[in-house]
């Protein structure tokens, strides 16, 4: 049998432990941020209140011949922002196509609106 501090102890841990696990679950904000992870062009945010990338943030695209590859690279300063990726040219054709298409029926759509409004 658990003597008084033993029991107050024991119902102690449990409530940390709840908020612990329910605060890792449950987020306070209405519409939460979240950071991208990738690089800008395979992973995009939509989410029109995430704070865009800043003038601190240097980023650099370069093409490697050798291995037809883009490098892309985030830093500030001299420090490294986000991990460097590499996209081969295949893999930012099919990118780039995917947006000028999202692109385009947007612009589309935005046409249609105005028309339909009148």
């Amino acid at each position: 049998m658990l003597n008084y501090s033993g029991r107050l102890l024991t119902v102690l841990l449990t409530i940390l432990w709840y908020q612990v696990s329910f605060a890792q679950t449950k987020d306070s904000l209405r519409y939460p941020i979240t950071d991208r992870r990738g690089d800008v062009f395979s992973n995009p945010s939509k989410n029109p209140f995430d704070i865009r990338d800043t003038g601190l943030i240097k980023r650099k695209t370069e093409y490697d011949p050798k291995t037809k590859s883009f490098y892309i690279s985030e830093k500030i300063g001299n420090s490294w922002y986000r991990k460097p990726t590499v996209l081969g040219m295949d893999e930012l054709l099919k990118l780039e196509s995917k947006r000028s298409e999202n692109d385009y029926f947007k612009k589309r759509a935005d046409a249609l609106f105005l028309l339909n409004q009148k």
